[in-house]
């Protein structure tokens, strides 16, 4: 498997009823060649899910291992909540499915403490 990291396609599911009322949301996936480069920045900051949204993010290359979730609220940094590390479309693709529970910005790799951008 290639160290080089590649994000293949994303996918964001909010079940009915998980949020109160009707909104516009934005989601921006930027990424680069190692896991670290890859984050997820929704808009807008603040939403919260009942029960929690679904992030499935489909990477080739890197290793699974390696994988750590962040998620960055204003001045706070805490560990995402990674639910699975999954292979899939043969021995080259993977993916990651996080629970998102509010709004903010989430990223795989790192650091234990990466800095809030």
């Amino acid at each position: 498997m290639s160290n080089i990291v590649r994000v293949k396609k994303v996918f964001f599911d909010v079940k009915a009823g998980s949020i109160d009322g009707e909104r516009f949301i934005t989601m921006e996936v930027t990424s680069g060649t190692t896991l670290e480069d890859v984050n997820v920045k929704f808009s807008p900051a603040g939403v919260v899910f009942h029960p929690p949204a679904k992030l499935e993010i489909h990477l080739e290359g890197g290793a699974r291992q390696d994988v750590r979730g962040y998620h960055y609220s204003y001045d706070q940094v805490d560990r995402a909540d990674i639910e699975k590390v999954s292979f899939t479309e043969g021995a080259t693709g993977w993916k990651v499915t996080i629970a998102i529970h509010g709004f903010s910005q989430y990223s795989l790799g790192g650091e234990d403490t990466p800095e809030v951008f």
